[in-house]
């Protein structure tokens, strides 16, 4: 009997991955921000710069930039403004450093490219980074071929669950490498550990943070959220301003 896991059902559709990931922002914007991130749409033609010539030196295929090119993105001018879950950050490929093409020896790779300490983690043409998680936080590497994310991260350790001539195998680099999902479920689950207040997002100290239990003053920011009626019946504004002046006491 083979040790390899049978191929999963599922499909790649460019549509329902942009449909999902628009989605899930729309929802991200609805938290109460101090300073609410920007979401970008692409131009009715897609991002104009996101060109085989371009993208050339990022080593994917067809399929990868012409989702590249459709995707909505949050802004991330400075790399890291905004996380989505722990030290987690929405990639955007249409931000300054992608406007030209790189010489990778030269520039370094960008935060979106995994990295280890021997250098760039070697993931096919048919898979791309939704995510970015420098050494702590999580990427979601997203298959064209099935349209399912996989978690790489930087210091997980793991043992090989494709043999070597296998198209998954680069799976094995990654987190529970035989536990592929579909994007929307991965989403989903993010969604409902927000809409659940198991994590909350809000700056501390100036920098992009997600709450979660064992922070201090965690249960007061859970506290603050429901009254102001998060999930359904959520006074935006009210908690924003309700948060950042608890935050102030707290400085």
């Amino acid at each position: 009997m083979s040790d390899r896991p049978p191929p999963q059902a599922h499909s790649y559709n460019e549509d329902e991955v942009i449909a999902t990931l628009t989605a899930f922002y729309k929802f991200f914007l609805t938290l109460p921000w101090p300073t609410p991130p920007t979401l970008l749409s692409p131009p009715p033609d897609g991002w104009a710069h996101i060109t085989p010539g371009n993208f050339a030196w990022l080593g994917k295929n067809a399929t990868v930039l012409s989702l590249l090119r459709r995707l909505p993105y949050i802004r991330q001018e400075n790399y890291d403004e905004v996380v989505v879950d722990f030290e987690t950050y929405p990639a955007d490929y249409r931000r300054p450093y992608y406007l030209a093409p790189h010489d990778v020896a030269r520039d370094g790779n960008p935060y979106e490219v995994p990295e280890t300490g021997h250098g760039g983690v070697p993931f096919p043409p048919w898979v791309v980074p939704l995510t970015y998680g420098k050494n702590k936080g999580k990427y979601w590497m997203l298959d064209t071929t099935d349209g399912t994310v996989t978690n790489y991260e930087v210091t997980a350790c793991n043992d090989a669950v494709f043999a070597d001539d296998d198209p998954r195998a680069w799976r094995n680099a990654c987190v529970e490498p035989g536990s592929a999902r579909p994007l929307a479920e991965v989403v989903d689950h993010l969604r409902k550990e927000y809409e659940g207040l198991v994590i909350v997002n809000l700056p501390r100290w100036g920098a992009p943070f997600i709450w979660t239990e064992g922070v201090e003053g965690f249960s007061e920011v859970q506290d603050i959220m429901r009254h102001f009626g998060w999930p359904a019946d959520f006074d935006r504004e009210g908690c924003r301003d309700a948060l950042i002046a608890w935050q102030s006491q707290q400085d």
